[in-house]
């Protein structure tokens, strides 16, 4: 697959970033949208096809992610390697009655054959950069309780367990998730 043509030219650095992962593969990050909400992905049918791969039981409806992109505090990354969209992560930014700022990962889903590579760090550290830019003083994020090796994969990255959330997924529990930052 080729890298999607922004609707508009991209300012350097803005919407398009490439990485290399453990074994020189590169790994490329493209955003949904630019910072003026031009879509550099305009077929939501790809951000659903990789959804769907990832999270067939929980996946995000297509409605869904037609809001994210139309919101200005969403970001949703797809990551290319191998000429193919092997993973994607969505975050938002929400500004609190306190004025304070806060930030949440929705998503973070990469193909099996692609995991264990560095793509879902390099991808969360690609979201956490964009909500501390974006003055987040901290994120928080959902995810079965039961899914030992996602849970460790956070705690590896600085979160710590907040909240049980009983029956938050269709007949499962999840927890939440925080990292705190100092603005």
């Amino acid at each position: 697959m080729k890298i999607p043509a922004p609707v508009k030219p991209m300012p350097s650095g803005e919407g398009v970033e490439c990485m290399t992962n453990k074994d020189s593969k590169n790994m490329i990050f493209i955003r949904a949208k630019d910072m003026d909400g031009h879509s550099y992905i305009n077929d939501l049918n790809t951000i659903m096809d990789i959804e769907l791969k990832i999270f067939p039981k929980d996946a995000f409806s297509r409605n869904s992610y037609r809001n994210l992109m139309k919101n200005d505090n969403a970001l949703i990354y797809m990551v290319m390697m191998d000429d193919k969209i092997v993973g994607h992560g969505t975050a938002m930014l929400t500004l609190l009655r306190n004025k304070k700022k806060k930030g949440r990962i929705y998503s973070i889903g990469v193909l099996k054959e692609y995991r264990r590579q560095g793509v879902a760090k390099r991808l969360l550290r690609v979201m956490e950069d964009w909500l501390i830019q974006n003055k987040a003083e901290y994120i928080t994020l959902e995810t079965h309780e039961h899914d030992s090796h996602v849970i460790k994969f956070y705690e590896k990255s600085g979160y710590v367990k907040t909240e049980d959330l009983p029956d938050y997924y269709e007949g499962a529990n999840g927890i939440r998730m925080r990292k705190t930052f100092t603005v």
